[in-house]
């Protein structure tokens, strides 16, 4: 097999998509990254940079990394990669936390796969914001 064309990663540094529900919240700022799998290949899907901004303390939110598996956004019951879970200690910029989100997996299809980045409030009142230079991108790490 020859290796996957190599996306580059989406990125930005302002401030993404509030979420303060128990709703799913997908990263529009951030936005959505397209790229071509090939079915029984591992690759890793990253989101660097990540920090969280919670408007209230001692909330709880969950964050996924999710693939839709077409070209089409992911939604809350597509195929979830990864996810990781924030605790806000303190509100606003002084209690500002990196979190870590990613993970390898086995592309289930060959061809067109779109991944984004979503929230959703676990425990408490306050909305979370997603802050800080972060970038969203797949790696191909081989053949299983």
């Amino acid at each position: 097999l020859a290796v996957p064309v190599t996306v580059a990663p989406i990125s930005t540094s302002s401030n993404g998509t509030p979420s303060s529900g128990t709703t799913e919240t997908f990263d529009a700022v951030l936005g959505y990254y397209h790229v071509n799998l090939i079915a029984g290949c591992r690759y890793l899907a990253v989101v660097n940079g990540l920090i969280g901004n919670a408007g209230v303390a001692n909330d709880e939110y969950t964050l996924q990394l999710r693939d839709s598996g077409t070209s089409s956004p992911p939604t809350a019951a597509s195929t979830l990669i990864a996810q990781s879970e924030w605790w806000s200690a303190v509100a606003a910029s002084s209690g500002r936390q990196s979190i870590a989100l990613g993970q390898s997996f086995i592309a289930s299809s060959t061809g067109p796969h779109t991944f984004g980045m979503s929230s959703t409030k676990v425990l408490g009142t306050g909305p979370f914001t997603p802050v800080g230079m972060r970038e969203l991108y797949v790696m191909y790490l081989g053949v299983v």
